[in-house]
């Protein structure tokens, strides 16, 4: 028995009575709508984008209005009870190194100055600007005089 050798050159011998198969394929009206909903779909994504950027930046601005809330609580903390005096200190946008897109406003009050003298509470809000209006982070904490005993 012979091979029948067969190369790509030369077309499959068809008998008359079989059919050819008919090509399948998608229609012009199938094309241009699926390109009108995928169109869709990339517009609604890309508004999607700005959106996502901006919660970003706000993200990021009110965790660094939280670090220097908190950066302002700790240098209080290690400047001593003598030198904790009531009152408000600002330092306005611009005022704060590295950080000059915010504000940072500090009140330092005391509690109850006649049955607990040794009792202040500092809140320390910082205040900046995403996308025009004015947003603040605000950390409230107590300090206390006390005597270590040992």
């Amino acid at each position: 028995m012979t091979p029948i050798l067969c190369y790509a050159d030369t077309p499959i011998p068809r008998f008359p009575d079989t059919p050819i198969p008919r090509q399948a394929g998608f229609t012009l009206l199938e094309v241009m709508v699926a390109v009108i909903v995928l169109g869709f779909g990339l517009l609604a994504i890309m508004h999607l984008f700005p959106i996502g950027l901006r919660a970003s930046k706000i993200s990021q601005d009110t965790t660094v209005a939280s670090f220097l809330a908190q950066a302002k609580i700790e240098e209080l903390r290690n400047t001593g009870w003598a030198q904790l005096s009531s009152g408000t200190t600002t330092e306005n946008y611009g005022d704060i190194t590295d950080y000059l897109q915010f504000k940072r406003v500090t009140t330092i009050s005391d509690v109850d100055a006649v049955n607990n003298p040794k009792l202040k509470k500092v809140v320390v809000e910082v205040f900046y600007k995403p996308y025009g209006g004015e947003r603040s982070v605000k950390l409230v904490t107590l300090f206390t005089d006390y005597e270590k005993k040992m």
